[in-house]
């Protein structure tokens, strides 16, 4: 099963602050994260976007690793390496995910068309944007 994701940071290369997935079969995932360290860019374009309510970054790790349990096989397409390590880097909190599938892999797709709009920098609508856009350019 693909799984679209997008993370959004509190900063280049900073901690988790919103983990979006979505399957090819539409399933979707959110979560946010309370964090005290964020900087200006983030402060004005990403936090307005965030609507959730803000949990742990294990209760985050938890609640990823029951969503991927509905899938055999996962494979985790993003536009990013930096959402690759981020998911990684939490994940390792709750590292049964790791050895509970039979197959989870990356991939990262580069040269992607998104354009910037009042959505945009929410992890959700952007894993949906990147869906839509690897679906159509197959």
């Amino acid at each position: 099963m693909n799984i679209f994701l997008d993370v959004e940071l509190t900063d280049f290369c900073g901690d988790v602050l919103s983990v979006g997935m979505v399957s090819s079969c539409n399933k979707e995932f959110y979560a946010e994260c309370d964090q005290p360290n964020i900087c200006n860019w983030v402060s004005k374009n990403v936090i307005p976007k965030m609507t959730g309510v803000k949990v742990s970054q294990f209760q985050i790790s938890k609640k990823i690793s029951k969503y991927l349990s509905q899938f055999d096989s996962v494979t985790i397409i993003c536009d990013w390496p930096d959402d690759i390590r981020a998911f990684t880097s939490m994940m390792t909190e709750c590292s049964y995910l790791l050895i509970s599938h039979n197959s989870l892999s990356f991939k990262i797709v580069d040269e992607i068309a998104m354009s910037d709009n009042e959505n945009s920098h929410n992890a959700l609508y952007d894993a949906k944007q990147l869906k839509y856009w690897f679906e159509s350019n197959k």
